[in-house]
């Protein structure tokens, strides 16, 4: 995790210096080794680097191999054994030592636009070609490192955050009520789109060239859709997914110092421990490579996982350090609000504060986690409708009672609903109800007149319209599904302010592409979710985890927290969000998630999540935006610019 930001002049112009110094300034935070800016012209690039990886001991950037190609770069090349012999084989000799942003380098001399197709890894970059005057930029292709950009007719900015963008006078912080209102209604959509008119997100697996008064924005990774792993038993299946998982982890264990890894006590995180700890074994004692971090809450039993951590800890016999969350409070919210000019994020983020703040004192720079677990390997819901259509009875009852077990009571006769019962219905009705639900949805608690004038029913359509009802398609949805992709960017965000880098296995893109090629038995049947990690981690972690199938329960956290946001949420919002909102809607919201919760209706955890939307935008308004809007002029723009290949009617 490092910082990049760059200005492209197109109107020829030579890059301010001093600007770009300050856009680089920014981002100190997210780069506390290193500050370097280079220019050339009308170009201009910016790097604020993070050293984790023995590679990058002496790496500078920008960086150039023949003064002609540069690169910025917040990247992790993975499988970098395989990509220097590739590049060998084209005649181009890579010392095992070159750091990451050389590979690309060498990448992109050897196959172009086309090189992201060859790299694996959680990767941003800005590539100038001197020779053809061309700006090529590339995002990995889950999203899992940020990059920011804004184009008018006569420059082009990027960066690895809003902050830096901001700093450029030709920007204006002019709210885009569409995305606005995404998060008002509840329901991240986009993947392009910020809370500013202007400033975009590259999607996942994309690439966006600048050349020639033209932009040209192209997807280079899909899912494999025809592709199915079969296999006689469950151990074949088991023994394939772990050698991938395992070089998904070692490739992750690339570091300069000790590795930390993020304990919760669950199946995933647990399952990533004990394959670190196995692999770095083989190199000697590694207690003193590996330590683990965790969160514990003795006074609530629900959210407590402490038994199963210990487990774990004897088992590896690894250093554990455990911590109570944070309760944040408005003055935290504000601050985020602040520092990254954004959407300020969720208490789940903030609580793990004294995690973070613990790690960075013992000088942790990587922390592996167990995120992605439930996206690749869970099984999806829409399943449950595929045994009831088919009358398989027995696993369709199975896999309810398993959701019961995990999920409640209230959740499983939902997802029996919608994803079961629901799928039986003719596929023209299925599809009225749900354009019905969407808009209903959507416009709660948007003021009716709001969403009227900004035209939000075609982003309730896009919800619509994503929507399937087969298994395998459910699953690749997740990896350029608005939310989550929203909640990737979150944690990355929130790690770089603690000059930490997370890493996650399970989001490797060689897992993901063999997990969706995997037939559905292999993540739940029989009530069992996740089968192929349980068969694979035999041995790795303890029985007691690998046989658990309940989760941990942390909502009772978030109502509690909300308590102290009464006088704000129930008529005190800022006037840029109460005119966006149904006041009354959003205060009859407050009292019945509270009233819920404190009658132990667990029905409270479904619209929780809208509040804290709701209240991150009023703090967003409140510290970047409130009395801005009215103030500035429009950019300027002194020539019509050409786009071209457009993701969705959203995008350029």
């Amino acid at each position: 995790m490092s910082g990049i930001v760059g200005i492209f002049n197109l109107d020829g112009a030579p890059v301010d210096r001093e600007l770009l110094r300050r856009m680089t300034a920014s981002m100190a935070f997210r780069g506390p080794d290193a500050q370097e800016i280079w220019s050339d012209g009308p170009i201009g690039f910016g790097h604020t680097m993070l050293r984790t990886t023995f590679e990058a001991e002496h790496e500078h950037q920008p960086m150039t191999l023949d003064g002609q190609v540069w690169i910025t770069a917040d990247c992790r090349v993975d499988g970098r054994s395989d990509l220097i012999r590739e590049l060998a084989g084209h005649d181009h000799r890579v010392d095992s030592s070159a750091p990451d942003p050389e590979l690309i380098l060498h990448a992109y001399h050897i196959w172009g636009e086309d090189c992201l197709q060859h790299m694996i890894g959680d990767i941003a970059f800005a590539i100038w070609d001197g020779r053809r005057k061309k700006l090529f930029v590339g995002r990995d292709f889950l999203g899992i490192r940020p990059f920011y950009y804004f184009v008018t007719g006569s420059f082009l900015l990027f960066s690895s955050g809003i902050g830096p963008l901001l700093q450029h006078p030709g920007v204006r912080r002019r709210p885009n009520d569409g995305m606005i209102a995404e998060y008002l209604s509840g329901e991240v959509i986009s993947t392009e789109d910020t809370v500013y008119e202007g400033i975009l997100r590259l999607p996942p697996a994309h690439s966006l060239v600048c050349a020639n008064n033209r932009i040209k924005k192209r997807r280079y990774w899909s899912p494999d859709r025809n592709r199915e792993i079969k296999y006689g038993n469950d151990q074949q299946y088991a023994d394939h997914f772990l050698s991938i998982f395992e070089t998904a982890v070692g490739d992750r264990l690339r570091s300069r110092g000790v590795v930390g890894a993020h304990l919760s006590g669950g199946l995933d995180s647990s399952s990533v421990v004990g394959v670190a700890h196995s692999l770095l074994e083989g190199d000697g004692p590694s207690k003193s490579k590996l330590e683990t971090y965790s969160l514990v809450y003795p006074e609530d039993k629900a959210a407590d996982e402490s038994t199963y951590i210990d487990d774990m800890v004897r088992k590896c016999n690894v250093r554990s350090f455990r911590v109570q969350p944070d309760r944040p409070d408005a003055v935290d919210y504000a601050a985020d609000a602040r520092r990254y000019c954004d959407f300020p994020g969720y208490p789940n983020g903030r609580m793990s504060d004294p995690l973070m703040r613990l790690a960075q004192r013992r000088g942790v720079r990587v922390l592996l986690t167990g995120f992605g677990g439930d996206e690749w390997l869970y099984g999806t819901r829409v399943r449950l409708g595929d045994l009831i259509k088919t009358r398989r009875w027995g696993q369709a009852f199975s896999q309810l009672r398993a959701y019961a077990a995990s999920r409640g009571v209230f959740e499983t006769g939902h997802i029996l609903l919608r994803c079961g019962l629901f799928q039986l219905l003719p596929a023209a009705l299925r599809r009225s109800l749900k354009e019905a639900a969407a808009r209903w949805r959507d416009f709660t608690p948007l003021n009716k007149e709001f969403a009227k004038r900004i035209g939000f029913h075609r982003r309730a359509d896009m919800y619509v319209n994503s929507g399937t009802n087969d298994a395998r398609e459910s699953t690749i949805r997740l990896t350029d599904w608005g939310s989550i992709v929203h909640g990737r960017e979150l944690e990355e965000r929130y790690a770089s302010n603690f000059g930490i880098e997370l890493r996650h296995p399970f989001h490797d893109r060689r897992l993901v592409e063999f997990a969706i090629a995997l037939p559905a038995e292999q993540r739940h049947r029989d009530g069992v979710f996740k089968v192929i990690l349980r068969q694979a981690t035999r041995g790795l972690i303890p029985e007691s985890i690998r046989s658990r199938h309940d989760k941990a329960d942390f909502s009772a956290m978030f109502p509690t927290a909300l308590r102290g946001y009464r006088p704000r949420l129930c008529g005190g919002l800022t006037a840029g969000a109460a005119v966006r909102v149904n006041s009354r809607i959003v205060r009859e919201l407050y009292e019945r998630v509270l009233r819920r919760f404190e009658n132990g209706d667990e029905r409270y955890s479904e619209e929780m999540w809208r509040l804290w939307m709701i209240l991150g935008i009023d703090f967003w308004i409140a510290e970047s935006l409130e009395g801005l809007a009215a103030e500035v002029p429009a950019p300027s723009v002194d020539k019509q610019y050409e786009y071209e290949a457009a993701y969705h009617p959203l995008s350029l």
